[in-house]
């Protein structure tokens, strides 16, 4: 969809000011693509890595999935940042926005099996596409992969530089990747410390950092 916005703004000679998700919807300011007395507009910037977009708000009710209770969610203004565009685009909310455990049974299921897995694909998913107006591929955790192995095929490059790593909850804190660790894959997954550096966390800690990522098409 957002590509399809930026091959519009394009021909009529218009670029992106700002994308802005609110309570009406997606809300897009186009700006001026040419300077003042040229004929020719200049192309329009497509989305590049680092770009943000704001949502003003996401609720997502009450549930329980295989016996955890998610607590209802009210979220203003949060921001989502464009981390990666090689198979779709990938989202990532700029912050952590809710503490919650990924398996209080420490069943050892893989992250997609465990009731966070089930809860961002599930519940979230449907409450942010709600907002957004849009289908979404998935919504996810990122994978230490993602975020840490450069010698990984799915390694992201926008996590290269450590301050791209660190978000904030209050006070600081880590937050959850979708991988268990290779010591005890059964009982934790690995995670991002307060510091951008990499961590192994239990995955019934119920102080762990949500902080999902989406992919759109």
């Amino acid at each position: 969809m957002l590509s399809e916005i930026e091959s519009m703004a394009e021909k009529m000679g218009l670029s992106i000011k700002s994308i802005v998700i609110d309570e009406d919807g997606l809300d897009i300011r186009l700006k001026a693509a040419g300077n003042a007395g040229k004929a020719l507009p200049r192309p329009s910037r497509a989305q590049q890595v680092g770009d943000r977009i704001r949502i003003d708000s996401i609720d997502v009710d009450e549930c329980e999935i295989d016996g955890e209770c998610f607590n209802v969610l009210h979220l203003k203004d949060v921001e989502a940042i464009l981390v990666d565009v090689g198979d779709g685009k990938t989202f990532l909310f700029e912050d952590i926005l809710f503490l919650h455990d990924i398996d209080a049974k420490e069943s050892g299921k893989p992250f997609p099996e465990t009731p966070l897995g089930k809860y961002l694909a599930g519940p979230f998913r449907k409450a942010l596409e709600n907002r957004l107006g849009a289908d979404l591929r998935d919504v996810f955790l990122l994978s230490y992969d993602n975020v840490f192995n450069d010698k990984s095929k799915d390694y992201m490059p926008f996590f290269e530089k450590q301050t791209h790593r660190i978000k904030i909850f209050e006070n600081d804190t880590w937050w959850w990747l979708g991988t268990p660790i290779a010591s005890n894959a059964a009982t934790g997954f690995c995670g991002v410390g307060s510091d951008g550096r990499s961590g192994d966390y239990n995955a019934r800690h119920s102080d762990g950092g949500v902080a999902p990522a989406f992919r759109i098409a």
